[in-house]
């Protein structure tokens, strides 16, 4: 029965790998020159997605199931490390997409490379050595092969603690960089990223602890989590392109250029004219459009937001929404919160609701009952 559901598990992990090498492969990308190298990274992934699948068929035409029942072999090593890497850095991509350079993808995958390069030329001389279990393993420590072993093991660690460094540092500038241009950023935060990136992570760790304890059940289980994480992972990547459209002007660092040259700016003034105008009232105004109805360089408008007020433009933005909603609903106690969630600019109510309790500390209800005493709205 647990054979049964092996080959079930591997059919099904195959077919999904096949399906998502083709839609990789195909999918539409913009020729713009900040999304290049997720265009290159779809046909990596076509790639890996292939031969992961070629690999599943192979076990499963030749029976090499049994084989795999051996602590940390090379073959499994490399294909753990491989994923770490591939995810690792294709996820960066997607939030910042200047890291992830030729030069700084050489640097990871030298080290892959010459892990295989030794293994083929060490067991070009010496027999890789078959052992049921760690203890198995490290009895044949003068085995240059079981050495390497260990070694590539220990490399695979280093990669399942440095990869989370950089990529939550990354990610913490991709939340900056958002929130100072956009006002309203919820649905950029792209949460799938950071769930894809520690479900790997997770999925890692489990394979390097079965590693210690393999057997057919393990077998079977890691190849339901890879065969979940394949096809959620490859759902939402795709799909990348649509959030691209808004991210592109937050990739490119550079300032529009301004119509009518100001040299002397003060922050009294811009902020008036922002107080009077009601700029941040517009429904998904961002720091550049802003910038330009005050004829100054986003740049310069971010670091007026940030160094006079404290504040970054997402958060600055919310808190005028807010007060300017106050306002509103002290001279006006019947409106609703739908209707003055729109008059300032937001364009759902849930988000509305979720940065007035953010700015006042207390939700919009149990603020009317202080300060306007009128029931909460429904």
């Amino acid at each position: 029965m647990a054979d049964q559901i092996n080959i079930i598990a591997n059919i099904i992990l195959a077919t999904v790998c096949i399906t998502f090498s083709v839609v990789f492969f195909v999918v539409p990308v913009p020729h713009k020159a900040e999304i290049k190298n997720y265009s290159v990274s779809l046909k990596v992934l076509s790639t890996a997605y292939l031969a992961i699948a070629l690999f599943t068929i192979t076990i499963l035409a030749f029976n090499l199931n049994d084989n795999s029942n051996e602590p940390l072999t090379f073959i499994c090593l490399l294909i753990s490390s491989s994923q770490a890497l591939l995810f690792t850095f294709t996820l960066i991509s997607l939030i910042n997409p200047r890291f992830v350079t030729v030069k700084q993808l050489f640097f990871q995958i030298l080290p892959l490379f010459l892990f295989v390069l030794s293994y083929f030329f060490i067991t070009s001389f010496i027999r890789d050595p078959y052992v049921k279990n760690i203890s198995g393993l490290l009895s044949v420590l003068p085995n240059p092969v079981a050495v390497l072993r260990i070694l590539f093991a220990i490399f695979y660690l280093f990669q399942l603690v440095y990869y989370p460094f950089i990529f939550i540092r990354l990610r913490k500038g991709y939340e900056r960089d958002i929130h100072d241009f956009f006002s309203d950023s919820l649905h950029l935060r792209m949460k799938w990223i950071s769930f894809s990136f520690f479900s790997a992570l997770i999925i890692g760790i489990v394979s390097i602890i079965s590693g210690f304890a393999p057997g057919k059940n393990s077998d079977t289980i890691m190849t339901f989590l890879y065969m979940a994480f394949y096809f959620y992972f490859a759902i939402e990547y795709v799909r990348y392109p649509e959030i691209f459209k808004i991210l592109q002007s937050v990739f490119d660092k550079t300032d529009s250029p301004v119509t009518v040259p100001r040299y002397h700016h003060s922050w009294d003034i811009l902020k008036s004219q922002v107080l009077e105008k009601k700029y941040y009232v517009r429904q998904g105004i961002t720091i550049e459009e802003m910038a330009h109805q005050l004829q100054i360089g986003r740049t310069t408008l971010s670091k007026y937001i940030n160094g006079e007020e404290g504040l970054n433009f997402n958060r600055w933005i919310n808190t005028l929404r807010i007060e300017e909603a106050k306002t509103i609903l002290g001279n006006n106690p019947e409106i609703t919160a739908i209707i003055v969630s729109e008059m300032v600019g937001y364009s759902e109510p849930a988000n509305f609701s979720n940065q007035f309790k953010q700015v006042t500390g207390i939700s919009l209800s149990e603020w009317r009952k202080e300060n306007i005493q009128q029931p909460s709205d429904k």
